[in-house]
């Protein structure tokens, strides 16, 4: 095997799924290091695609496999751990950002890795929102682009190996897009990889 070969993380095998009237039928692998864009108009089963890959939905037929393990032998809770899902429009709970962020273990999905503030911190700095501004602040109260990144900071806090991510520059302008584009191209650099549902 080629060394310079990432290999394999995630596959779907002949996934099919209705989207509106149609069905879609995708076959796809999604490997460390790789950013993998699916493109499509509205209602063409984008965000419906990545939530059977997170395994939030199920899929009509076909096969998902994580590092050549099947799905059905695999805890959900490892699986979204691993495979985190990236809404478009997250959603934000009572409290501070710091509660938020803390959701991600308290939801027990990364039960071996206590929340760490020192990274959160710096994970808020890298996305534009100054840690000592924000993370007591109230989050039912941050604008859409701000609640978008704290969303792929308390994705990113889990460690996951694929993200899927729901159109993740929809809700911020020009300016932060550029920086959080940066910052998942230096995170799949690591050796992750990504999905990003786009228009």
């Amino acid at each position: 095997m080629d060394k310079r070969t990432p290999p394999t993380v995630l596959t779907a095998d002949g996934v099919r799924f209705a989207a509106g009237p149609r069905t879609v039928e995708v076959t796809l692998r999604a490997a460390g290091g790789e950013v993998l864009q699916v493109a499509g108009h509205s209602g063409s089963g984008k965000t419906k695609l990545l939530k059977i890959l997170a395994r939030l939905r199920a899929p009509e037929a076909g096969e998902l496999h994580l590092d050549g393990r099947l799905a059905a032998e695999c805890d959900p809770r490892e699986w979204r751990r691993d495979v985190a899902y990236l809404a478009q429009r997250p959603v934000a709970f009572p409290g501070t950002v710091e509660d938020n962020l803390r959701l991600v273990f308290g939801l027990k999905i990364a039960d071996d890795e206590p929340y760490d503030p020192e990274r959160a911190a710096g994970l808020l700095d890298q996305v534009g929102l100054p840690p000592e501004r924000f993370l007591g602040q109230d989050a039912l109260s941050l604008s859409a682009g701000e609640l978008h990144r704290v969303a792929l900071v308390r994705t990113l806090l889990a460690s996951p190996r694929v993200l899927l991510a729901d159109e993740p520059t929809a809700s911020v302008d020009p300016k932060t897009s550029r920086g959080l584009i940066g910052h998942l191209e230096a995170w799949v650099a690591d050796g992750a990889a990504s999905l990003e549902a786009a228009v």
